[in-house]
């Protein structure tokens, strides 16, 4: 036969055995302490209060309205199949629930804090917090969760979740619409699924989170990972102390800070922009792309084939090209190594750019205080603009293309004159230099011009080497200087300010200069950059000019 018992204003029961069928009523001033929920329910409501019930097989316990339960035991079969149950439901509060093989379900306006959930599922539909989810436990988000511990058990986040603690194997699995915000995942794993988003999570001791949706602000480190894969974007992420991020699959990464032991894999597919690598930092591309990364000193950015790299600016650290770089720009002791395709490169404060074997820079733009180094192997595609800077190519430089002097000063050491069969154009002023690799500043050197239509060939003799350089412009062979480059190689220059239109007396004087091997011709009616205007003359015989 079913039992009602009611417990209301200042009565106190304790060891009631609510059975299948029975009901127990805790009204405000009541209070019921120990009760035995088996098979029957309890109504806890309007301010009365439940203190250590024991919600076994087929048992409920009802929390509504200003009711209040504390330490409530929720037993029974796995997962509630048989178990008891506790609902806690707009108005009530529960704090220190055991749910142990049932279910409590915190529904909209319902308040739960501290529960332990051991077997079964904590349902939140409303607000929850301090809720610690063992191994074979779960939690599922619909509502609010704050301060969660996942120890080893899981939560499913449909609505918001912050500051999850998930340790110990424990899962933390955001689905789409989800938030969770704060989390610190270590020895544990923290799952983003697409049209979710997680902010501010800290990866520690092996910690990982798996990004498919939106992640920004995670704070990687001691050896714990973030994967971004299938789509997912992260923002602002920090990697340092042995912590990864790998960013593949479709997937963006946008201003990651990779520092002091941290590392960053773009592989196929994925993209990383706007980051910065610096102290002790690593970044890795393989088929992947990045766009106007910083690397700073002590950072380095490698990119393997078929991997890219566009707009680097690499001041202070170091650039390692095996793939495709392109508007690398090269600062104040950077260094970038070619072994793949450097395009567009600017190089100048004191950065470099060294082009290994089989490498090739292409377009390079040299600026004061930048160098370019080709070493043996390596080559030169596209054209070298040389404005200031020095350029040492010991590689090769074909025919058809152009070394350009656009500036004031620029040094051009070839030192591989067989491999060079590029022009040269603009060489016009005394700071612009080009220095001839093996050969001996002497005063037996020779110097000799041949002009052919817009071009010519400055051939140099010393003793049995022969340069023969093609140079753009119109020249005579008295606007040529040697010189001594400082380690007893030889400097060709154009001493001579090149004004750009020449008075009849300066005509006067040039054509007599003529005469004497010197600049001019009759007929001379400007002066270009790039050398003297030739109008009708003859190839002119070489002389020595050295150290003139």
């Amino acid at each position: 036969m079913a039992n009602t018992v009611t417990v209301a204003s200042g009565v106190i029961s304790t060891g009631l055995r609510v059975l299948l069928g029975d009901e127990l009523d805790v009204l405000s001033g009541g209070q019921a302490d120990q009760t035995l929920v088996y098979g029957g329910a309890e109504y806890i409501s309007s301010g009365g209060v439940a203190s250590g019930s024991v919600v076994n097989l087929l048992g409920v316990e009802y929390v509504t309205n200003g009711g209040i339960a504390v330490g409530t035991v929720v037993s029974g079969a796995l997962g509630g199949e048989a178990g008891g149950v506790q609902y806690v439901s707009s108005g009530g509060m529960a704090s220190a629930t055991l749910v142990d093989g049932g279910d409590q379900y915190i529904e909209d306006g319902g308040v739960a804090s501290g529960a332990v959930v051991n077997y079964g599922v904590q349902w939140d539909y409303g607000v929850t917090s301090a809720t610690t989810v063992n191994a074979n436990g779960l939690e599922v988000v619909a509502g609010l969760a704050s301060g969660t511990i996942l120890s080893g058990g899981g939560a499913e986040v449909y609505g918001f979740a912050s500051g999850t603690l998930v340790t110990d194997g424990g899962v933390e699995e955001v689905y789409s619409g989800g938030q969770t915000s704060g989390a610190v995942v270590s020895n544990g794993l923290e799952y983003i699924l697409s049209g979710a988003m997680a902010s501010g999570a800290v990866l520690s001791d092996g910690g990982l989170a798996v990004v498919l949706g939106f992640a920004s602000g995670t704070l990687v480190t001691d050896g714990a990972a973030q994967y971004v894969e299938d789509g997912g974007s992260v923002s602002a992420t920090q990697v340092s102390g042995g912590g990864l991020e790998l960013v593949g699959g479709g997937s963006v990464a946008n201003g990651t800070v990779v520092s002091n032991g941290g590392l960053e894999i773009v592989r196929s597919g994925g993209q990383e922009v706007d980051g910065t690598v610096s102290q002790g930092g690593i970044l890795r591309v393989g088929a992947g792309v990045t766009f106007a990364v910083q690397v700073q000193s002590g950072g380095a950015e490698t990119i393997f084939a078929p991997g890219q790299a566009s707009g680097t600016m690499v001041s202070g650290g170091h650039e390692y090209d095996y793939g495709q770089a392109s508007g690398t720009v090269i600062l104040a002791g950077g260094q970038e190594f070619v072994g793949g395709t450097a395009s567009g490169a600017m190089i100048s404060s004191g950065g470099r750019e060294i082009v290994l074997a089989g490498g090739t820079a292409a377009g390079a733009n040299l600026f004061a205080g930048g160098t370019l180094m080709v070493r043996a192997g390596g080559t030169v595609s596209g054209g070298l603009t040389i404005s200031a800077g020095q350029a040492t190519i010991l590689g090769a430089m074909g025919s058809g293309q152009t070394v350009s002097f656009a500036g004031a000063a620029g040094t051009l050491a070839l030192n591989n004159l067989p491999a060079f069969s590029a022009s040269i154009a603009g060489l016009s002023v005394a700071a612009q230099k080009i220095d001839l690799g093996g050969f001996t500043f002497s005063a037996g050197e020779t110097v000799g011009w041949t002009q052919s239509g817009t071009s010519g060939t400055l051939t140099v003799q010393d003793g049995p080497q022969t340069a023969n350089l093609t140079l753009i412009g119109t020249y005579v062979v008295g606007d040529f200087h040697l010189a001594n480059d400082k380690h007893g190689g030889t400097f060709v220059a154009d001493p001579r300010p090149t004004p750009h239109a020449a008075p009849a007396a300066t005509r006067f004087v040039q054509a007599v200069a003529g005469f004497e091997g010197g600049r001019a011709a009759a007929g001379v009616a400007a002066i270009h950059d790039g050398g003297t205007a030739l109008v009708g003359t003859s190839p002119l015989v070489g002389v020595a000019t050295s150290g003139r």
